[in-house]
């Protein structure tokens, strides 16, 4: 198992979850750090999210997130989405 992974291995599992969510208007991967804007149809809802998942400088799928509105639990999905791909990358 890799203790990490390259910011650009991150860039490619976060661009593939964050793309296939209809709910995601936009987002910018910036090295171990994706900015997330959130637009939800049904719930008429627009959340701004950064996902940092910087731990202590490796890439590992531990992340911390700050959101612009607190009731949505979408950017926690996300993150925890990523997080599971990160893991699953590493143990490959």
């Amino acid at each position: 198992m890799k203790d990490r992974i390259s910011e650009e291995e991150f860039s490619v599992i976060a661009t593939k979850v964050l793309e296939q969510n209809a709910d995601v208007d936009s987002f910018a991967v910036r090295g171990s750090g994706v900015s997330v804007k959130i637009i939800s149809r049904l719930r008429r809802e627009n959340v701004d999210v950064f996902l940092d998942y910087d731990d202590g400088g490796k890439i590992t799928g531990r992340f911390s997130y700050a959101q612009t509105q607190g009731e949505s639990s979408l950017p926690l999905i996300l993150g925890n989405t990523i997080a599971e791909c990160i893991r699953q990358f590493r143990s490959a």
